[in-house]
C-alpha cells in the first residue's frame, strides 16, 4: 500500500505497524502537525467508499478533550498504545 503526499510531491509507503492497525486499536500521533499537540484514539471501523488504509475514529487531544468522530490515514499514526495507557492520557487531560 502506497500514499501520495502532496506536500512533498512524493509516494510514500506505511511503515509495518501502520498497516496492522485494526478497527478496536488505540493509537496516539505525536506533534501532529496543526496543533502540535498530540492526537489520542481509538480506530471505530474501516472508512466507507475510501481506499484503504483509511478509518473511521474517535479523537480526542486538549484541544479536542470530548473527542470528535473524524477519518484518518494509516500514516499519520506515530505508533500504538494499549487501553491503560490511553487511559492515562484521558486522565492527564490528553497532555
Amino acid at each position: 500500500m502506497q500514499f501520495y503526499n502532496k506536500i512533498t510531491d512524493q509516494t510514500v509507503s506505511p511503515l509495518p505497524c501502520q498497516e496492522q492497525l485494526k478497527p478496536g486499536d488505540y493509537y496516539v500521533i505525536e506533534n501532529h502537525s496543526i496543533d502540535e499537540v498530540r492526537v489520542y484514539g481509538q480506530i471505530l471501523d474501516t472508512k466507507k467508499n475510501c481506499e484503504p488504509g483509511f478509518f473511521n475514529v474517535r479523537a480526542y487531544s486538549a484541544v479536542y478533550p470530548s473527542g470528535e468522530v473524524e477519518f484518518m490515514c494509516i500514516m499519520e499514526v506515530t505508533r500504538t498504545i494499549s487501553h491503560d495507557e490511553f487511559e492515562v492520557a484521558r486522565r492527564n487531560k490528553w497532555a
